[in-house]
């Protein structure tokens, strides 16, 4: 059952992630977003989602690559790695946010500095709740 749910996952996180890298194509050939990066954002998402549904779906026909899957995703020490590289590239953005919203205000971008003021306060709020949430369920 575990197997399963790891596999249906990343193929949702990867056709999700086609989903919004087409949508950004879309967007991107649009005459108001033709000089942005947008299109080849997209461009490069799809690619990377294309990339990851083919390696599920090798993963999903390999008997091998399935139990290494499994072994590796529920691994004690790959989940601490886990857990902690994303805590510390959530703590990265934070820092980042927070300078560049800085640097927008002192460059006098108070649009942008605002809207990023805005990410920080989301991204910290974010954190409290889900803190709140996993504390609980533990």
């Amino acid at each position: 059952m575990k197997e399963q749910n790891i596999i249906k996952m990343k193929i949702v996180t990867s056709v999700l992630f086609s989903l919004i890298s087409i949508a950004l194509i879309i967007i991107g050939f649009t005459e108001e977003y033709r000089s942005s990066s947008l299109f080849s954002g997209g461009l490069g998402g799809l690619a990377v989602s294309l990339w990851m549904l083919r390696s599920v779906w090798t993963i999903r026909n390999s008997q091998v690559k399935r139990e290494e899957l499994i072994i590796s995703e529920t691994d004690e020490r790959n989940i601490q790695i886990y857990r902690r590289s994303a805590a510390l590239a959530f703590i990265a953005s934070i820092i980042s946010t927070f300078t560049a919203s800085i640097l927008a205000a002192l460059f006098h971008k108070n649009t942008i500095s605002t809207c990023l003021v805005i990410l920080l306060g989301i991204q910290i709020l974010s954190y409290f709740i889900f803190r709140m949430f996993i504390a609980r369920k533990l």
